[in-house]
């Protein structure tokens, strides 16, 4: 019975050769941000530390308190921090994206942890915020009051 061939198409491709593939001569060498001994030592703790991270980002998304949303966020790209860094051959974009949600989150933590509790306030300054300004945080107040200049009036 005749079999059917297919010439091939004029190519582009100047060795046809060149398109074998040969299998690498060596395994690369594991390009592990952290030493191997504790790579494998943490390796059962794989499964445990990234569901656990995945629990706290969802758990933050639930958050809310901008606060508290931040810290959860923090904990849990924290937790794929290590996730990560804790493989053999971690991937490189993943875990440099978490290192950079952990960074601006934990920013974004700072900003309202200073604007919730900005110090004390004076005997004065108490008074006129408890009497009119309650509708601000207390940081937005010691702002106003850094920017004002308080003058009593005669009753």
């Amino acid at each position: 019975r005749p079999r059917s061939s297919i010439a091939p198409a004029e190519s582009s491709i100047a060795d046809p050769a060149s398109l074998t593939w040969s299998p690498p001569s060596e395994p690369e060498p594991p390009s592990s941000l952290l030493p191997l001994w504790l790579v494998h030592r943490a390796r059962a703790l794989l499964p445990v530390i990234g569901h656990s991270a995945y629990i706290t980002l969802a758990s933050g998304f639930l958050m809310t308190d901008v606060l508290a949303l931040r810290l959860m966020l923090i904990g849990g790209y924290s937790g794929l921090v290590a996730f990560h860094a804790l493989h053999e051959r971690p991937l490189r974009i993943p875990f440099r994206w978490s290192v950079f949600f952990v960074v601006v989150n934990g920013v974004m933590a700072l900003k309202l942890v200073r604007d919730r509790y900005p110090g004390a306030f004076g005997e004065e300054e108490e008074s006129i915020y408890e009497g009119s300004f309650t509708q601000l945080s207390r940081g937005q107040f010691k702002r106003l009051m850094a920017l004002a200049t308080v003058e009593t009036l005669p009753e």
